[in-house]
């Protein structure tokens, strides 16, 4: 009986430790897709800033000054967030606001496009 309780044991434990390992896996598949669904979005962004670049260097209105400003406080905030999550890559609230700032980048930039735009034609 001893014995049969003690293979029982053995089993019981086997089974956990698979189950964590499982789950690691999982958790490291998970947190790949998030890392290349963020490089993705940066490639996205990256892009949008070369575009909006050239009139953010010129930038002739007090509205493309303000741009240019809170572009570079959102890029201090996205290395701090950055450097935080290179200390703890499993951290989701810090993934969730680098996603935060990325997308307020995203919409400024677009709101620079719109607004170069807006200006030049006039």
């Amino acid at each position: 009986m001893l014995a049969g309780l003690g293979v029982f044991a053995w089993k019981a434990n086997e089974r956990v430790r698979t189950d964590q390992f499982d789950q690691r896996i999982l958790q490291a598949s998970a947190l790949d897709a998030v890392e290349k669904a963020e490089k993705a979005h940066l490639a996205a962004i990256d892009s949008l800033e070369k575009s909006a670049q050239l009139k953010l260097e010129e930038a002739s209105t007090p509205l493309l000054v303000s741009y240019k400003e809170k572009l570079m406080l959102l890029d201090d905030a996205i290395a701090e967030c950055q450097a935080n999550i290179d200390r703890n890559r499993e951290n989701a609230h810090l993934r969730k606001q680098l996603l935060a700032i990325y997308s307020e980048k995203q919409r400024t930039l677009q709101q620079v496009l719109r607004e170069g735009n807006h200006v030049s034609n006039q």
